[in-house]
């Protein structure tokens, strides 16, 4: 993913035609999460596990030899004159860290709600297996339909505002799951969750990008694999809290912890608003040019 979306910032180069391919490349993804979900659980129960993954990868398969076809890959050297900000320094950066930290918290999130919420619902409703995956399709669709639907609404001043809009509506989801009375009553929490997953991503990823260009010699594809690194994190810590925690308390309040926590952190992203511009190496590598030439005009 890394690697797609800076290819997609090196291609666009302006806020607005870059939200309008990253909502594209998202709602790609989401419509692959809206399908997962329940064909995982249909055709495990019917045709078993072997026959799931066979055909699956099969299309995998398929699709990668497509692509090595297709794709004309070609290496570039870069002169010392383009080398880029370092991973390193992109790490050192308040910002990033912010934006990076958000895409981890909300995945935390749909980590616990993925690994918990079939055991929640054998236990407290209890419904079928394969029942069990159409609980995710209300998420899926909300996160589809958000990606799809801000990619066509500029909003370069405005992309804190709506991530932070989107941290709160993930906190009324999680607030709200462990109320749900019947199987039913999930789809109004799952999709709010859905929802505000997509304000975040479709708004961060952006953010990410000016980050780069305004602070750093453009190199996107670090920035994209923090990014990557963070979601990746969010995906392991979810599942580990709510295997550890589940026996000690329980599922409804795993996500009340977790809400506690969006609630608190959702403010920083208000210093996302207006991030302090320049170029760190520039400027670095002027100060280091002055003070030669002065030395040199000295002697």
């Amino acid at each position: 993913m890394a690697g797609g979306m800076a290819m997609l910032m090196r291609k666009y180069t302006e806020d607005e035609e870059r939200g309008k391919v990253i909502g594209i490349a998202l709602g790609a993804a989401g419509i692959g999460a809206i399908a997962g979900p329940p064909y995982g659980s249909v055709m495990n129960a019917f045709a078993g596990k072997a026959t799931t993954f066979l055909l699956l990868g099969g299309i995998i398969a398929a699709i990668g030899i497509f692509q090595v076809f297709y794709s004309r890959l070609k290496i570039e050297r870069k002169s010392e004159s383009e080398k880029v900000t370092s991973l390193w320094k992109l790490l050192a950066d308040p910002y990033i860290i912010l934006a990076a930290t958000s895409l981890m918290l909300v995945n935390i999130a749909f980590g616990i709600f993925n690994s918990g919420l079939p055991a929640w619902l054998i236990q407290r409703f209890n419904s079928p297996k394969w029942m069990l995956g159409l609980a995710f399709i209300p998420v899926c669709i909300g996160y589809a339909l958000t990606t799809n639907v801000l990619s066509f609404i500029p909003m370069r001043n405005m992309r804190w505002l709506v991530a932070l809009v989107g941290t709160y509506m993930s906190v009324a989801a999680c607030l709200s799951l462990p109320f749900s009375t019947s199987f039913a009553a999930t789809i109004g929490p799952t999709l709010i969750l859905g929802i505000g997953y997509g304000l975040i991503e479709v708004n961060i990823y952006p953010i990410l990008a000016i980050l780069v260009d305004t602070r750093h010699k453009s190199d996107y594809g670090s920035v994209y694999a923090i990014a990557d690194i963070s979601i990746c994190l969010g995906f392991i810590i979810g599942p580990l809290l709510t295997g550890s925690l589940l026996q000690l308390i329980s599922f409804s309040w795993v996500l009340w912890m977790l809400t506690i926590v969006l609630f608190l952190f959702a403010p920083f992203l208000v210093f996302l608003k207006k991030p302090i511009q320049g170029k760190p190496d520039q400027e670095t590598e002027s100060l280091l040019n002055g003070s030669v030439s002065a030395k040199n005009v000295e002697e």
